[in-house]
């Protein structure tokens, strides 16, 4: 039952974004992404189904990391870690929990540690290809450090590229994203990315009019729903 292999679970595991395979039209995931820390020993994740058939999924925690603002799940699965149920069917309309934690409890990591949980469907068929939903699971640190830098680099024609400097000790995530000067909004949008402790990544954006500004206000949206505000520094 375990056959599935963890190199096909990390190509489909790039075709999309983490809340495209999180709810991929029949498949839904809450929370959106799960931490563990000391108090709380054990995540939990509510997967729901819309299909219209039973479905079975094998499910592997794998690491994650970014090089150069590129997502790089490792292809082994991770030893240590503990999942119930690894293997589970799920029927039309119903709700099924998996949980995870790891053997071996260890202090918290001065810098915060990166998984996805990887459910992946049991098919004996090639086409379509297996169903796949990945949540982020992170590892928390006891606290954290360092700070974030926001950079516009303007491109022309309206174009600018969002540097995002993740200098902390814990993962960054952009969710619905505002970008305004003097008040007046030049970019909304929804990256929903993530930015890993200590990475840095890059977003080409189209803002709706020219910078003349030397400071943009950020507003965006977190993984847990709630605003971040920040500033930006403008580079021409």
């Amino acid at each position: 039952m375990r056959l599935i292999t963890a190199v096909l679970s990390i190509v489909l595991l790039a075709i999309a974004t983490p809340a495209q395979r999180a709810s991929s039209a029949t498949f839904g995931t809450k929370p959106n992404a799960v931490a563990i820390d000391a108090q709380h020993p054990i995540a939990q994740v509510s997967v729901s189904s819309l299909s219209a058939r039973t479905i079975a999924f094998d499910v592997r925690i794998h690491r994650w990391n970014q090089t150069a603002g590129v997502d790089v799940i490792a292809a082994a699965e991770i030893a240590g870690a503990i999942v119930v149920p690894p293997i589970f069917s799920i029927a039309p309309y119903e709700t099924t929990l998996v949980r995870v934690a790891f053997r071996e409890v260890a202090t918290a990591p001065q810098v915060e540690q990166s998984y996805r949980i990887v459910m992946t469907e049991i098919s004996a068929l090639k086409d379509p290809p297996p169903r796949v939903i990945a949540v982020p699971l992170f590892v928390r640190p006891a606290s954290i450090v360092g700070s974030a830098s926001y950079t516009l680099q303007m491109k022309g024609a309206g174009m600018a590229t969002f540097v995002v400097n993740n200098a902390t000790n814990a993962h960054l995530y952009l969710g619905k994203l505002s970008i305004s000067v003097d008040g007046k909004a030049v970019y909304e949008g929804n990256p929903a990315v993530y930015i890993l402790a200590g990475t840095t990544r890059a977003l080409s954006l189209r803002l709706s009019s020219p910078l003349s500004a030397q400071r943009a206000a950020l507003k965006f949206e977190t993984e847990d729903g709630a605003t971040q505000s920040a500033e930006a520094t403008v580079v021409r």
